[in-house]
């Protein structure tokens, strides 16, 4: 099958890391193993297009050039749209090609269209997801949203998926960034997150006081947080006031370096408020790394409570004390820590997980 594929949200070679850069790049990548071709169409940044006139003059002429790409294709799958970045080039692309138009992660919002300032982009975003033959829900806050304005056989869930086989532990850089961190015999407790104001930052506070509390307890941890963004400073300052040289902040990592960061800790923390797929936690996992983390939307949707980490309630306390409880339990941190990657991968490796897309795909296709 041809599928051509359409990235509103970030093109592929955005250097930042970001699960709306991952989890693209590996539903292609199963999409190619399954035995497909992938087209990826060329990039047209979607996000608040309806308030600049320039990209929006420029629309007909973007569209005749993925249109090109797209000759040949056998249907469009446009990854992510919502309203503030909606999927303005792959419905479009579709119907001018007769090809049908599938989604993926689409997320329907609709009290934005009682906001003025958001009322273009609710009506966009409402219109490629009108324009699907199907989307998919990798999430359930969109799956509760497709069935507001969806029939039941146009949406459907898809299990949060990603590139398991480079994600795994690596002994050697555990060892070798534990002596650079200077973290001795300690329980290392850490986190990966772009460090934006909001729930981001505010995570990385809650494991920063988090550590805190537990080092005024008497527990021997140490921090590591990878990661860039505009709070990253007030996040370094903080950590340093409150645990002083037991904290360090790597900075932001490639993707690629994530299994050994990973690696090197022995229990990934953050609170995943609003985090609606948790991809920071499969992968951490994948590398023998229990998780903590609160059961706010995504995160208890990829970590089974007590086998692969430890899931609270969206309270600073209950977080705190959950951490507490994987830092003191060594038995507990060995056994999840042995456990989590073969459980991990068994429901989320991507080649197990995107099969589900594939065979909505295919049946579209003898369909047609």
């Amino acid at each position: 099958m041809r599928i051509a594929f359409c990235t509103p949200f970030k093109p592929l070679d955005n250097p930042r890391p970001s699960g709306d850069v991952a989890i693209p790049e590996d539903l292609i990548r199963a999409l190619k193993e399954f035995g497909h071709e992938v087209t990826v169409l060329p990039y047209f940044p979607c996000k608040e297009i309806w308030k600049d006139r320039e990209r929006m003059d420029r629309l007909p002429e973007m569209l005749d050039a993925t249109a090109r790409a797209a000759s040949g294709a056998d249907c469009v799958l446009t990854y992510g749209s919502y309203y503030k970045v909606p999927d303005a080039i792959g419905p479009r692309t579709a119907l001018r090609l007769g090809l049908p138009y599938y989604l993926f992660q689409g997320s329907y919002a609709e009290g934005r269209a009682h906001d003025p300032k958001t009322w273009p982009g609710f009506m966009l975003n409402q219109l490629a997801m009108l324009s699907a033959e199907y989307v998919f829900c990798n999430s359930p806050d969109l799956l509760s949203g497709c069935a507001k304005l969806l029939p039941k056989d146009r949406y459907g869930s898809v299990r949060p998926g990603f590139d398991a086989a480079s994600f795994t532990r690596d002994e050697a850089v555990r060892e070798r960034l534990r002596k650079r961190w200077g973290a001795g015999d300690a329980v290392v407790v850490g986190c990966a997150a772009m460090m934006r104001k909001g729930v981001k930052a505010q995570g990385v506070r809650w494991l920063i006081r988090a550590c805190g509390e537990l080092l005024s307890r008497g527990r021997n941890i140490f921090l590591s947080v990878a990661g860039g963004g505009p709070e990253f400073e007030n996040c370094r300052e903080l950590a340093e006031k409150t645990l002083g040289k037991r904290a360090v902040f790597p900075g932001t990592m490639e993707r690629s370096e994530l299994p050994g960061f990973f690696s090197a800790l022995d229990v990934f923390a953050f609170s995943g408020i609003r985090e609606s797929i948790g991809m920071v936690y499969m992968e951490a996992q994948a590398c023998g790394t229990p998780c903590v983390a609160t059961d706010d939307l995504g995160a208890p949707h990829v970590i089974r409570h007590e086998q692969t980490g430890l899931i609270s309630e969206v309270d600073e306390t209950a977080f705190t004390q959950a951490l507490d409880r994987l830092v003191t339990d060594d038995a507990l941190r060995h056994k999840l820590a042995a456990d989590a990657p073969a459980l991990v991968r068994q429901r989320h490796d991507a080649s197990v997980a995107y099969r589900e897309v594939e065979r909505v795909l295919m049946q579209g296709d003898r369909e047609s």
